[in-house]
């Protein structure tokens, strides 16, 4: 029954077509993303690299996606076997779960509750929506309850049976795989409430607290080296340059922003989803016209009347079993949680900015909803206890039919959900597939190598999404990019308000003078997308991309190639492979973001390749006396002296010859020749982590930020050399699967002789 309730969602969706507009974290290939994630750098991100710690925690997800693809399933057809699996996989797991760690006086009961508990969860909207209308499907929805029942088995079997204890221990570590995944702020959510509740489990067996802390103290360990895969690099960043901090540092202001513009929502806890509805507050975005402008059926009053009755059964379950420990505790999540959905607002809205605030790690949780799912299994289980209980005193009074209360349980539950029914919870669910010519761009750049970058016009203001016409409602709009997320092409994309570098790169656009392919050079930048099927989300009209094509017709060093589709391809000329270069001629500019004084320089120096140049800040180099004794100050070269000696840029081409191989997305391999020291540039955005070694030396020369945005190495070594770029947390990374993996294995083992045995048992 559970099974078929799992098809409920999806019975009215068309399986044509490449993509959903609401399953955006599904790419037409997860094969290649599969192997990307299998590095702790992402090329893609932001357009210049990043480090991809936060992602890491996804590889068994983006594997099982891989591996669909693998056996010959479409992408759209494993998303949709994936997406009921889930849903399904949910229903069963609190079903297991109640069936299995609550007591009943008899059989019948038990399966009343665990049945109900199973059919809220799998049609509970905001449930449903994260299994399967996000942007990604989680597994820690469906996989919660399991973790929860393994722990509790675990720590009340060691008094008896600690093989049966050592069992569990190992079932609640292999689920962690999967259910620590996807979304960082679900992984926190998910830690925050397993804490809870295993706090609230020793004080409740204060007498019992020690063995327990044993039982505890071996889970941990060996859920660790379980999830050594992603934690060993998340701590070795830390511990070496305390990269992770600086992550979590860069959500603070943006968080408490906007957690205030989502909490000043008018929908009570009940109508909390992940999409955002409503007119609200706009003190972030400052636009007279809601976000996300859905009108959904959540705000209908028979949903808030109904989903208020579902809460009153549930918090009813404390007058049947007040005694109960496990449902004290449901009783004290649920007020929790609900609290924390708010938010900003009352009740919990000054811990909330506290922890906002002062709580590093809380800083991403910039949509307070996302609380509400941990609410939707608290509520699935006491509503499921409850229902059980009410039928048992139904039963004993004998007035009515006692399957009458739990058809009306049933139906109140149908009526509250009646959209996720119809296939209509968040409007529109029509398949949407991505327009032809965007593959057919994939085709055509796939050819042109991999050593540069593209930019994309426009780019929407920051706070905002792109929003592309072709969607079923473009004002929905899409939170990541198409051609990184979605058609994955094989390099790098200015294309999202969220990159840094691309709003430093529409200024230097809008400015340009006639030289931009030069100026866009250090940024290795060989294209320019234009799109005339992007829609600007401030008033929802068709942006009008003539204004970039007349910018783009006016510069020399930049040539229209064609167009596929609504997309207008432009070559910058004076492109440069410059991926990795090196040079002995050093410009230091006043402070990192002196763009005008970078800008003016290179448009108005004949002969000048800007790839043959290193620009520096003066923090940069300050504490580099060779360099900075040997390095030109922009304001000398665009002084008088350069108006009087503008052809003569002698003193601008250095003498180092260069090559290199990409080993990977965390390594590649330089060979130099060079007669004098010279500064080796790596353009991926600049992180503590990447390293550069000169072979046969001990020490690793002097890491500062270039070019803006760049890493550079100053190397005093002349001659022949062979230099070693590598991004050092894959080290860390390698070690962690190979650990994890041994785990894994002894795990499966130890399970399947655990599973030999008993059944040896049981024959006998």
């Amino acid at each position: 029954m559970l099974l078929l309730l799992a098809f409920v969602p999806f019975w009215n969706m068309q399986f044509n077509g490449v993509w959903e507009i609401f399953d955006q974290g599904h790419p037409l290939n997860p094969i290649d993303l599969f192997k990307d994630y299998l590095y702790t750098w992402d090329n893609y991100a932001n357009g210049v690299g990043d480090s991809s710690f936060i992602r890491l925690s996804s590889i068994p997800w983006v594997a099982l996606q891989a591996l669909l693809l693998y056996v010959g399933l479409q992408p759209n057809i494993s998303q949709r076997i994936l997406l009921i699996a889930f849903t399904a996989l949910a229903g069963w797991g609190i079903y297991f779960f109640v069936y299995n760690l609550f007591i009943f006086k008899d059989l019948e009961q038990r399966r009343i509750s665990a049945f109900l508990a199973g059919v809220f969860y799998i049609l509970n909207p905001f449930s449903l929506y994260w299994i399967t209308l996000g942007v990604y499907p989680v597994l820690s929805i469906p996989l919660l309850p399991f973790l929860l029942l393994f722990i509790t088995k675990a720590l009340t079997a060691y008094e008896y049976d600690k093989h049966k204890a050592i069992n569990y221990i190992f079932m609640t570590s292999f689920t962690t795989i999967f259910a620590f995944t996807v979304n960082l702020e679900i992984l926190l959510i998910n830690l925050f409430f397993l804490v809870l509740y295993i706090l609230y489990f020793l004080i409740t067996n204060i007498s019992k607290a020690l063995l327990y802390i044993k039982v505890l103290i071996l889970l941990i360990l060996i859920t660790l080296l379980v999830n050594l895969y992603w934690i060993s690099p998340l701590i070795y960043s830390q511990l070496s340059y305390s990269q992770v901090s600086t992550i979590f540092q860069q959500y603070t202001k943006e968080s408490i922003n906007r957690a205030y513009a989502i909490s000043s929502r008018p929908l009570n806890f009940l109508q909390v989803l992940r999409l955002h509805v409503y007119p609200f507050r706009h003190d972030l975005f400052e636009v007279s016209n809601p976000l996300y402008p859905i009108q959904l059926w959540v705000t209908s009053p028979i949903t808030v009347l109904t989903g208020l009755v579902i809460l009153s059964i549930s918090v009813l379950c404390i007058l049947f079993r007040s005694k109960d420990k496990y449902i004290q505790f449901f009783i004290f999540a649920l007020i929790i949680f609900i609290g924390l959905s708010g938010g900003t607002s009352p009740p919990l809205g000054l811990i909330y900015k506290w922890l906002l605030q002062n709580m590093i790690f809380f800083r991403i949780f910039s949509d307070p909803s996302k609380f509400m799912y941990v609410t939707s299994f608290v509520m699935a289980t006491l509503l499921g206890i409850c229902s059980g209980e009410i039928y048992k005193y139904v039963s004993f009074f004998n007035k009515i039919p006692p399957k009458l209360s739990i058809l009306l349980i049933f139906s109140l539950i149908l009526i509250n959900v009646y959209p996720v029914l119809s296939g209509n919870m968040c409007g529109a669910l029509k398949t949407t597939t991505v327009p032809q010519y965007y593959l057919e761009f994939k085709d055509w750049i796939t050819g042109q190598g991999n050593n540069f970058r593209l930019l994309q016009l426009p780019i929407s203001p920051l706070g905002f999404s792109s929003y592309y016409e072709w969607t079923p409602f473009p004002e929905y709009g899409i939170s990541i990019s198409v051609f990184h997320k979605i058609v994955r092409l094989p390099v790098p994309v200015f294309s999202s308000p969220y990159q840094p570098a691309s709003l430093t790169l529409i200024d230097l656009v809008e400015s340009s003078q006639g030289h931009l392919g030069k100026v866009l050079s250090p940024w290795s930048i060989k294209y320019i997308i234009i799109s005339d099927d992007m829609i600007n989300p401030i008033d929802w009209k068709k942006y009008n991309s003539t204004h970039y094509k007349t910018l783009m017709e006016r510069q020399l060093d930049i040539s229209f190639v064609g167009t596929f589709g609504c997309l207008s391809i432009y070559e910058n000329k004076a492109f440069k492979d410059n991926w990795v270069y090196a040079s002995s001629v050093y410009v230091i500019l006043p402070s990192a973001s002196d763009l005008k004084s970078y800008q003016y320089f290179v448009e108005h120096t004949q002969n000048l390749q800007p790839t043959e140049v290193v620009f520096l800040s003066e923090e940069a180099v300050r504490k580099i006396r060779d360099i900075w004794n040997n390095a030109i100050e922009i304001d000398e070269l665009i002084g008088n002296q350069l108006k009087e000696r503008s052809n003569d840029t002698s003193k601008l081409h250095g003498n180092v010859q260069l090559f290199y191989k990409q080993i990977d997305p965390t390594k590649y391999v330089v060979n130099v020749k060079a007669q004098e020291p010279f500064i080796l540039v790596l353009n991926q955005h600049y992180d503590l982590g990447w390293r550069a070694k000169i072979v046969d030396e001990s020490l690793n020369p002097p890491h500062f930020m270039v070019n803006f945005y760049a890493n550079g190495w100053y190397i005093t070594k002349s001659g022949n050399c062979e230099i070693v770029i590598y991004y050092e947390p894959q080290t860390s990374l390698n070690v962690g699967i190979s650990i994890s993996s041994i785990m894994i294995l002894l795990i499966t083992i130890y399970s399947f002789i655990y599973f030999l045995s008993r059944m040896r048992k049981m024959a006998f």
